[in-house]
Formats: C-alpha cells, sequence, structure tokens
C-alpha cells in the first residue's frame, strides 16, 4: 500500500513538472514533447490531478485509522490497518504515516522547482533531515537493527544530496574529482548496507520468529535480551519488597522517583504503563490518568485505591489497627467460641 501510494502521487506530480527550453517554451519533464499550457497538457493535468486527490484521500484515511488505533485494540478491525502499523512499536504506531508523507514530500520539490537544481537539492536535503531527526528520536521500528539501518540509510543519503550540491557553485576539476570520490564511497556503503539487509531478509525468512519478539537472532536484536522468567522473577523481587518492607516508607520513595531524571521517570512509568495494558495488571486510577496512548493487546483493568493510598499516607497505623478488630466470618467465630466458654 505505501509503495502504491507513492507511486500514485510521482505519477500524479510529475504532469506538473514543467522544464524551460532556451526558447523560453516550456514541457513537461517527463514528456519533452509535450508543451506546457496546451490543451493536450490541460487533459494531462486534469487526470493527475485526480489521481493526487485518489492518493490524499487515502492519506487521509490513513490519518483517520492511525488516530483511532488505540481505540480499536483487540478488534478485528484493527487488522483492516496492519499494513500501516504492524512494523512499528505499539507506542510509535503512527510513525508509518511519516513514512507515507516522505514519498510525496520528495517529489515536490521537482515541481517547485523543476528549473533550479540546487533549489531541489536543498529541499530535498531538509527534507531527508527531518525525516532522519524524527527517526532517531522516535526509533520506531520493532526490531533493534531496523532502526540502525534506517538511521545509516537516510544518513548516507543527507551525505549524498550534501555532496551534489558541492558541483553547484563549479569550483573546478580538483573539487570534482574530491565530490566524485565522496560519492562514489557513499554509494559502496549504501551497497554493503543494501546486501546485509538482504542477508538479515533471507535469515528471517529461514528462522521466523515475531518481528522485535525475544526469540529473533542476536543480530536482530543487537544484543541479548533478557529472559521472560529473569524478568517476572525481578517484578516479583520489587513486588515482595514493596509489601513487605515498604509500609512508612512511602514519602522516602516518593522523594527518591523525585531524583531520578526525566528519561528514567518516564521509562519507569511507560514500563508500568506497558504492565497494564498487555499483562491485564490491574493499576490505580492516576496511572490510568498518565498513561500514554498506545496500541494494547490487552484490556487495563483499575482499581480505585492502591495498596499506598491516601488513607494509609495520611494514617499510617490505621492498617495495624484495623488488623486487630475482626471482622465478618472471623468475628462471628470467635463468638462462637466465647459463648462457648460460657
Amino acid at each position: 500500500m505505501q509503495v502504491g501510494f507513492t507511486t500514485m502521487c510521482n505519477v500524479g506530480l510529475m504532469l506538473f513538472m514543467c522544464y524551460r527550453h532556451p526558447t523560453s517554451a516550456e514541457s513537461i519533464l517527463k514528456y519533452p514533447n509535450v508543451f506546457c499550457g496546451t490543451e493536450e497538457h490541460i487533459i494531462m493535468r486534469i487526470f493527475g490531478g485526480l489521481v493526487l486527490f485518489l492518493a490524499f484521500s487515502f492519506f487521509a484515511a490513513a490519518c483517520y485509522a492511525a488516530y483511532q488505533a488505540p481505540r480499536w485494540s483487540g478488534k478485528p478491525r484493527l487488522a483492516a490497518i496492519r499494513f500501516l502499523i504492524f512494523r512499528f512499536r505499539p507506542n510509535v504506531w503512527y510513525f508509518g504515516l511519516v513514512l507515507l508523507a516522505r514519498g510525496p514530500l520528495l517529489s515536490m520539490p521537482g515541481v517547485i522547482a523543476t528549473n533550479m537544481p540546487s533549489l531541489q537539492l536543498t529541499l530535498m536535503h531538509m527534507i531527508l533531515l527531518g525525516s532522519l531527526c524524527l527517526q532517531l528520536w522516535f526509533l520506531p521500528w520493532k526490531s533493534p537493527v531496523l532502526n540502525l539501518v534506517d538511521g545509516l540509510s537516510v544518513s548516507l543519503l543527507v551525505m549524498l544530496l550534501a555532496g551534489s550540491l558541492g558541483y553547484a557553485d563549479n569550483s573546478g576539476e580538483d573539487a570534482a574529482r574530491v565530490l566524485a570520490l565522496f560519492g562514489t564511497v557513499i554509494s559502496s556503503l549504501m551497497v554493503v548496507i543494501l546486501a546485509g539487509m538482504v542477508m538479515l531478509g533471507l535469515c528471517a525468512l529461514c528462522y521466523r520468529s515475531a518481528l522485535g519478539s525475544s526469540k529473533e537472532l542476536r543480530i536482530m536484536n543487537l544484543g541479548k535480551v533478557p529472559e521472560e522468567k529473569d524478568v517476572f522473577q525481578s517484578l516479583l523481587d520489587v513486588a515482595t519488597f514493596l509489601k513487605e518492607d515498604g509500609h512508612g516508607k512511602e514519602q522516602n520513595f516518593i522523594s527518591d522517583l523525585g531524583k531520578l531524571s526525566v528519561y528514567d521517570l518516564g521509562t519507569v512509568m511507560r514500563a508500568i504503563n506497558i504492565l497494564a495494558d498487555d499483562l491485564n495488571m490491574a493499576v490505580g486510577d492516576g496511572t490510568r490518568r498518565s498513561s500514554s496512548r498506545r496500541i494494547a493487546t490487552g484490556q487495563r483493568t483499575t482499581r480505585s485505591q492502591t495498596s499506598f493510598g491516601a488513607a494509609e499516607l495520611q494514617k499510617p497505623g490505621a492498617d495495624r489497627e484495623s488488623a486487630l478488630v475482626p471482622t465478618g466470618a472471623a468475628a462471628a467465630e470467635q463468638e462462637n467460641k466465647q459463648s462457648a466458654v460460657v
């Protein structure tokens, strides 16, 4: 779907790319025999506009689907937009829109500045830099190796465009020779990366596993992934510590959390949200209010008060006092014992 969308945009936009002849006449860049402004060109532009309308209607529908995707978690309709979200991490499910938009945006400089190659390269350079910044900030791919390869490939494209801009000032043969060598090195590196991706793709076909899962090859995850049992045991250790040794130390914990960096504090909160959304662990109302939008595989459940609630913070001895007062069946049993003694 993404390739089809990009192709439709390129086909529609190429009919608006008119380059100027030395005689001041203009022709379509793709079809030099068709002069711009003629009746034939107007008809071609009408059909090109219809193609662009269909393409941008599809993009608008994709934007709406990406906005609704967290609400569709666990519903069959989510499978209809699998092409848009399945390659990305659940909290960055919308990054497919960035890739969809990047294709037509890279074609727009050819429409805006058909007769100004330097401006075209500059605009494409800016678009790729913006895409690279988003990619490095979000790290959207499920598989860590894909984030690495995507960042490297876009970085090399940016370098290649920067080298192409060096030809614009006509600095002489020496500068052209250096730029040619520079372009050859970058192109060779891109071929190496492409060959590496082909090999990784073949390995993925032979060793099938879920994209970005802990069962993938170590090279796909860029290192060893912790064992599920070890992670669960760590969670049990934390829960045991909070249950047995945490009472009366709530304020100390809150103070220590305040000393964490914003990145570490956000990581802890994201981990809690993942446990609540995907493992169906019950959380308090405060966690529900501070949860981030993401595509979940489970259903979050909440409780009105956590084990360290506001009442416990205000009255540390409330639980100990209430524990001494029998209630329910325990109270009835105690009354029966007292009557039997009498």
